[in-house]
């Protein structure tokens, strides 16, 4: 009998130190993961304007570092009067923003 719980001691030991080891990989793997992302953010490039037409540009503002704040910001600049929203679209994962705009 003594035997026996030694034994099953033993598997739930096995078990336990199993479990502790996935914790660890798993937490390191996020840690990466998190790192390698503000990272990319420390290295933001902002995306240019591009002219389409006279007086008609588009832009886009993609992922966590640009909204539809900085696309808006972009048009301002490029637009010292003023501009005007010719059409908005976002994707439905929230990742690619693309703003087409005329100057007043």
């Amino acid at each position: 009998m003594n035997n026996t719980l030694t034994n099953v001691d033993q598997i739930n030991t096995d078990i336990l130190n199993k479990a502790s080891n996935m914790l660890k990989i798993t937490f390191i793997s996020c840690s990466i993961f998190f790192l390698s992302a503000c990272s990319s953010l420390m290295h933001f490039q902002e995306q240019p304007v591009q002219a389409m037409t006279d007086n008609t540009y588009k832009t886009t503002c993609n992922g966590v570092a640009e909204g539809w704040d900085s696309c808006f910001r972009k048009a301002q600049r490029t637009c010292s009067n003023g501009y005007k929203v010719l059409n908005k679209v976002q994707t439905n994962d929230f990742v690619h923003r693309e703003l087409s705009f005329s100057c007043k």
